[in-house]
């Protein structure tokens, strides 16, 4: 029986074998947008709609011109920004999950990090996209079931890392029944770490880049070799479907 405590000296004694790799595997994947989700976030400065109508009928021509090149350029922003974060960032988290549950038990070079883009790409970009979309349409709903859903699915990258194969229907199911009965504990060990992030926001991340982002994502694998060890004795999935941590 596993416990938040030995998650985390599973992890500290894990990582202390490949610590400077990890640090170099979690700087890669922040780059690239590997760790955390886009959000878009439109502020009117309490403006109503008709004050905006207002002020656009002021302008003159050449401003409202410039108002529209504006608009447009940031919608192109924002559009390839979201193109970035489907087509690069995804399955770099793929590759960032599989990197961290491989080197818990062998040497994992660093180019494990881009292992998604070697291996049935197309199927991890396209599971992790509906994964969002899910999670998206979900919070929609007054934010709090698309929070449950995040939890339900926070499987999905390492399901993906283990099996590239998988289909978005198995990998969103299987990883929703993995997460039953282990939602809010994944919330308390996320919680844990609330401390470390306090002292990384005080050094200016440093203490975040150097030790408490390889140590936190080592403990997330471990938690989720924990959860697949169950899955296996509950009969969710087995060997053949999931081949790849050794546990």
């Amino acid at each position: 029986m596993w416990s938040r405590a030995l998650l985390k000296t599973n992890a500290k004694q894990r990582l202390a074998r490949y610590h400077w790799y990890g640090v170099l595997v979690c700087l890669l994947a922040a780059l690239l947008g590997a760790s955390s989700m886009p959000s878009l976030e439109f502020e009117f400065n309490g403006e109503s709609s008709g004050d905006l109508e207002s002020y656009f009928s002021q302008l003159s021509e050449e401003s409202l011109l410039i108002a529209v090149i504006i608009l447009v350029v940031s919608v192109v922003v924002l559009l390839v920004a979201l193109a970035f974060h489907l087509l690069v960032s995804n399955p770099t988290h793929v590759g960032f999950a599989r990197y961290f549950i491989s080197a818990r038990e062998v040497k994992t070079p660093v180019s494990e990090l881009f292992a998604a883009f070697r291996s049935n790409y197309v199927n991890t970009a396209t599971v992790m996209f509906t994964k969002d979309l899910y999670v998206f349409l979900w919070t929609l709903l007054f934010i709090i079931p698309g929070i449950i859903k995040e939890y339900s699915y926070f499987m999905v990258p390492y399901l993906l890392a283990e099996n590239p194969e998988m289909d978005s229907d198995r990998a969103l199911q299987l990883s929703s029944d993995m997460m039953v009965g282990h939602k809010m504990e994944l919330f308390v060990l996320r919680l844990s770490f609330i401390g470390w992030q306090i002292l990384s926001a005080i050094t200016y991340n440093i203490l975040g880049i150097l030790y408490v982002a390889p140590y936190y994502t080592a403990t997330m694998a471990e938690f989720y070799v924990a959860v697949r060890s169950e899955a296996f004795a509950r009969g969710l999935t087995s060997q053949s479907e999931l081949p790849f941590v050794f546990t």
